[in-house]
């Protein structure tokens, strides 16, 4: 029956339709947890049915031969899934918030619109590793819901000090959003203290991972990209996520976005022609051609 509802059911009323993304697999994935936790414990009996009825028959030496050959396929998938899928060692999660709450002066107002790979950390981190209860954490899903008007008011509220947002929301293009630390600053006060995080560095990276694992590593990068002083290592941050496996086109848009932005038409051009995004690219051509033209500050995609 627990099988039947974990499978059957639940596909019913979570249809995935043509191919599965990236989003699609990473939604219901968890779901589907019990259904091969419970097949294993099915599986299990099984063995154990059939290996406890050959003893009785006093057949142990075909037993211990079935015992040996039904382990075999569990330790062949032991050994071609443990290293692909061995996660004790991804921090990613966790060193990519635990950066942004380090980045905050005290009492600190920040406002997180990472939706779940982000929010859920911040939680983790604030209420059982008891790291920075001082910081007024405000979660938003949308990023619709970050404006300047928005801000303004949190300031307001945050007595005239400025406030900290983890990721630049959409349109950051028309806001005076400036980075600080591993954050980004909205509001003027020069009592801050100076900035410390110079190159943030989080465990856990690497070429493949999972849909969220994936989403953090390139919003870490832009970050540090954006953080660098140097271009070298600008370039290489946003190389990372140009370069990188799958279709990264929104995320390279946001490197593109933010480099025009910047007058790096060289890193703008370059993520354009990768993300295929003719506008940015004519407009970036525009602008080379055309010191003196208006700045688009709407065209802006954001960190969503």
């Amino acid at each position: 029956m627990l099988f039947g509802c974990f499978t059957v059911i639940l596909n019913i009323f979570t249809p995935i339709k043509n191919e599965i993304d990236g989003i699609a697999a990473f939604s219901t994935q968890p779901f589907m947890m019990p259904a091969i936790i419970i097949l294993a414990i099915i599986i299990g009996e099984g063995f154990a049915w059939l290996h406890d009825n050959l003893k009785r028959e006093r057949h142990p030496k075909i037993a211990f031969t079935v015992g040996i050959i039904c382990l075999l396929p569990a330790a062949f998938a032991l050994g071609k899934n443990f290293i692909p899928n061995n996660e004790s060692k991804n921090y990613l999660a966790h060193d990519f918030n635990l950066l942004a709450l380090e980045s905050l002066p005290p009492n600190a107002y920040l406002i997180s619109i990472g939706k779940d790979n982000m929010t859920f950390p911040l939680y983790y981190l604030r209420k059982v590793e008891n790291i920075r209860p001082d910081i007024h954490l405000e979660i938003h899903y949308s990023t619709a819901e970050v404006n300047e008007e928005m801000l303004k008011d949190r300031v307001a509220k945050n007595n005239g000090n400025p406030v900290f947002i983890d990721l630049l929301p959409a349109n950051y293009g028309s806001m005076k959003l400036t980075p600080y630390n591993f954050v980004y600053k909205y509001g003027d006060d020069v009592s801050l203290p100076p900035e410390t995080i110079i190159h943030p560095v989080i465990r856990g990276i690497r070429s493949n991972t999972s849909y969220p694992d994936t989403r953090l590593k390139n919003l870490y990068y832009i970050k540090t990209g954006i953080l660098e002083k140097d271009r070298t290592l600008r370039q290489k941050a946003f190389d990372q996520v140009i370069n990188g496996r799958g279709d990264n086109s929104h995320y390279i848009n946001i490197i593109g976005d933010y480099a025009y932005l910047m007058h790096d038409y060289e890193i703008a051009k370059k993520a354009y022609e990768k993300s295929n995004n003719g506008y940015g690219l004519q407009k970036t051509n525009d602008a080379i051609n055309n010191p003196n033209h208006m700045e688009d500050e709407n065209s802006q995609t954001g960190m969503s």
